[in-house]
């Protein structure tokens, strides 16, 4: 046998690539999508965001700003923005603190 005739692996072929298909309906929401009730306005992400840190900052106000309640008073803002757009919105109250 000479070099030009040397065996050679054939050659493979792939299977062709499938197009990406559409997310379904039922399968899970992406981070970009709001978990909201089906009636509620949507809010911007960066409107939402600053309205929050406003409220948390009046808090902090109200309580003379003492450190280690940050948290407490961002968590604050967020559950009373969330009711206030709730109640506006005239959808049902969360579950979520509420006992």
């Amino acid at each position: 046998m000479t070099e030009s005739t040397a065996h050679k692996p054939p050659h493979r072929r792939t299977a062709p690539r499938r197009a990406k298909q559409a997310p379904r309906a039922d399968r899970k929401l992406s981070k970009s999508q709001p978990l909201a009730a089906p009636d509620a306005p949507v809010i911007d992400p960066g409107a939402r965001h600053a309205m929050i840190a406003k409220a948390a900052y009046y808090l902090a106000e109200r309580r003379g700003f003492d450190p280690g309640y940050e948290l407490d008073d961002w968590l604050a803002a967020e559950t009373d923005m969330e009711r206030a757009i709730s109640a506006q919105a005239g959808a049902a109250p969360s579950l979520c603190g509420d006992y």
